[in-house]
């Protein structure tokens, strides 16, 4: 055939065509692979071009405008999944604006929220006792999957239920779907329920309705209702705690180097593997000391973990650089400048107890993560243990640093902070 002059049998060799002469060599196969391995060196190593610089508004006035710098509206490149949320300050300050001014409208104060986000689900009395537990997250469109984008999308709203010591029931899911031809966004739909109903069924939770609409970028997610019939213990001064995470850190940045075509292939499926891997069995484990926990997402480790002082009337958090653990290629995504578009934002909102070199472990902290891991404040006494039994059992345990009422904010050093 005069389009395919070298074809190879699968024999070591290649037969060679021209016209009706045929050949059968092992000179061939070698001038197939060189020709074969040039075409494909085009498509091996990609990269980027500069994308254009954002600019404000004409109009925007500079005062309101905020800094350019740390603020995702102006960049280049938005992430996805939890990355895509908006940042702590910015909820924060908004949910205490809307409270003055409900206020002021007339609203019932005692039917207004507390103002604060160091909670990660609200907390209800449940008939006969115990509690009832409410939660609920949505992510964008982290993967081109369908069906892992529902099991980490539901994965990732288990997570709060796990967090509160609580033991998930019922689920709604709320799902917006891009717009698309009729049989491709049923389709689409399909697969995304399926990776949810396998996450959900697998954590003993029944879906039980939900909302479906068209927008114009996919999201995904669940608002889910769990039991608990014991609340956490939150650690005394004599426990000396230390903080033990079961999930390592770094999806945000390696999914925003995906998103750049700068991180390697399998640095991607493991982090998407990480994102769609339950937080139940680590989740069962701890319920034994029934510790106060929170569970690590898009306001980065060093936010989360900060929340969890101050659930645990801590002031302050030491963490150990070195003790984190980091996703494969976390830490060279973060060397190269590589960073999630709420990082930035991230960071600006975490009190520094000291003066800080930017290096990729630290940079870490403050990356966002979608279905990060299980953050627990347990006495030093049990934590020990507690690593153990969760390393048995397949899941990450580490120790990476500690409360502490010596000073506000976080310290991060650079030798393991459990130790000390």
């Amino acid at each position: 055939s005069p389009t395919r002059p070298l074809v190879g049998p699968a024999d070591g060799k290649a037969l060679a065509v021209r016209g009706k002469h045929v050949s059968h060599s092992r000179s061939a196969w070698w001038l197939k692979k060189w020709i074969d391995r040039r075409w494909m060196a085009k498509y091996t190593k990609l990269s980027m071009p500069p994308p254009p610089a954002p600019h404000p508004l004409a109009g925007l006035q500079p005062e309101r405008a905020g800094d350019a710098a740390i603020d995702p509206a102006f960049e280049a490149m938005r992430c996805l999944g939890c990355g895509a949320k908006t940042s702590h300050e910015t909820l924060e300050t908004a949910l205490q604006d809307a409270i003055v001014i409900a206020r002021d409208l007339g609203a019932d104060a005692d039917l207004l929220p507390v103002a604060g986000l160091s909670e990660d689900s609200a907390i209800l009395p449940a008939q006969g006792g115990g509690n009832l537990v409410q939660s609920v997250d949505v992510i964008s469109e982290i993967t081109s999957d369908p069906f892992q984008l529902g099991q980490i999308a539901a994965v990732h709203a288990l997570s709060d239920i796990y967090a509160a010591n609580a033991t998930p029931q019922q689920a709604l899911a709320i799902i917006n779907m891009a717009p698309a031809r009729v049989d491709l966004q049923r389709e689409h739909l399909t697969q995304i329920m399926a990776g949810s109903l396998m996450a959900l069924a697998e954590s003993g939770t029944l879906l039980v309705g939900g909302h479906t609409s068209e927008t114009d970028a996919t999201t995904v997610g669940f608002a889910v209702t769990g039991t608990r019939s014991h609340a956490p213990r939150p650690p005394r001064l004599e426990d000396d705690p230390v903080l033990v995470i079961t999930k390592p850190v770094g999806t945000g940045v390696v999914m925003a180097g995906a998103m750049q075509l700068v991180a390697d292939g399998d640095w991607v499926k493991s982090a998407l593997t990480s994102m769609a891997a339950s937080n139940g069995v680590a989740a069962d484990l701890l319920a034994a000391d029934c510790p106060v926990m929170t569970d690590v997402t898009g306001f980065g480790l060093a936010r989360h973990a900060l929340n969890l002082a101050e659930r645990c009337r801590y002031s302050g958090v030491e963490i150990s650089l070195s003790a984190v653990p980091l996703l494969d290629g976390a830490d060279i995504l973060l060397d190269k400048g590589i960073r999630s578009s709420l990082h930035d934002q991230n960071a600006a909102s975490v009190r520094l107890a000291q003066a800080v070199t930017d290096t990729a472990r630290h940079a870490a902290l403050f990356d966002p993560q979608t279905s990060g891991g299980l953050l627990a404040a347990l006495p030093r006494a049990r934590a020990e243990d507690m690593v153990g039994r969760l390393r048995a059992a397949g899941q990450t345990g580490v120790i990476i640093g500690r409360l502490t009422n010596a000073w506000t904010g976080l310290y991060s050093a650079h030798n393991s902070a459990h130790r000390g």
